[in-house]
């Protein structure tokens, strides 16, 4: 039909019939010139997404930032990643914003007897246990940071 390199031409015919037989005789694997591409656009783009998953693993690795920061370590001569620094920054931000307990509220016969506060007695508890976890989660992601802990799934 075409070479390769050719633009696609759209025939002069009049009738649906010749039309269709002429989108039949197209080849099923299209060519990136007939969209004004490259020939070589799709080893491009592979050669794009393996840059991007190596830098990716470099990241997530922290090998990455000897080029991006000209090799300097931090003030305790270290090289962390730059992505665990500030996770650990942010964790000890959070925590320090976190009360350290909620207060319980006080029960009497009075108000154990209202549905509404014991609702919110329930809520309280249960908020509690849930604080009591994002600390524990907290401290372990902080451990992590600090190399005290080993990363897990």
């Amino acid at each position: 039909m075409e070479a390769a390199g050719e633009q696609l031409v759209i025939p002069d015919v009049k009738s649906y019939k010749d039309f269709l037989a002429w989108i039949k005789a197209l080849p099923s694997k299209e060519s990136p010139a007939w969209s004004g591409l490259p020939l070589n656009v799709e080893t491009l783009n592979r050669i794009k997404q393996a840059e991007a998953l190596v830098n990716n693993v470099k990241l997530i690795q922290g090998t990455g930032e000897d080029d991006m920061d000209g090799g300097a370590a931090d003030e305790a001569g270290d090289s962390k990643a730059q992505w665990l620094v500030s996770l650990q920054k942010k964790v000890t931000q959070f925590t320090e914003m976190m009360p350290a307990a909620l207060p319980e509220m006080r029960r009497d016969s009075t108000s154990l007897k209202n549905p509404l506060f014991r609702f919110l007695d329930r809520e309280n508890t249960v908020l509690c246990e849930l604080l009591e976890t994002v600390k524990k989660d907290f401290q372990f992601c902080y451990d992590v940071c600090t190399a005290e802990r080993k990363s897990s799934n």
